[in-house]
């Protein structure tokens, strides 16, 4: 009946009524929020960015 009184088909209306159900997960956390840390240097990088092999060398020693 609502379906008809909203002029939709039931197909639409079961659809709507799914995906507004489904994204409610009913937590009432707040959203995600990532924040990402920044360091900056006063110096030259310690290692040639163009060089691959340095490059791992420092990663592998981290």
């Amino acid at each position: 009946m609502r379906a008809a009184h909203e002029g939709i088909s039931l197909t639409r209306f079961v659809e709507d009524a799914l995906r507004t159900k489904l994204m409610d997960d009913g937590r009432k956390d707040p959203a995600f929020k990532l924040e990402l840390k920044t360091v900056r240097g006063d110096g030259p990088p310690k290692v040639d960015i163009s060089d691959r092999e340095a490059l791992y060398d420092v990663l592998d020693r981290a």
